[in-house]
């Protein structure tokens, strides 16, 4: 049977590891001329709703031809629940 219980190793692995991801939420809010597409992944992997619909929209807005494509993939399913996702396929001429 696993050992679920954290030592003090683990503990100073989890903080460094919240410490490293602070840094990287720091060094991609200064970033510009990101590609879309990416960024919409990385939010949907760091359960970032939210952000991950701001760059959708702004693939749209760069009449990006693969937004509409995206519009139906597994795996942005999260962002077709959200409220938002409804002002996002009228942008593209979809139902919502």
């Amino acid at each position: 049977m696993a050992d679920n219980s954290f030592g003090a190793g683990d503990t100073r692995s989890v903080s460094r590891a919240l410490y490293v991801c602070a840094d990287a939420k720091k060094l991609i809010a200064t970033m510009r001329g990101m590609i879309p597409a990416g960024m919409i992944l990385y939010h949907l992997v760091q359960s970032e709703i939210d952000a991950a619909i701001d760059w959708y929209e702004r693939m749209i807005e760069q009449r990006k031809p693969i937004a509409a494509e995206l519009a139906s993939a597994g795996y942005l399913k999260p962002l077709r629940c959200n409220p938002r996702w409804l002002k996002l396929a009228k942008m593209m001429n979809l139902p919502g």
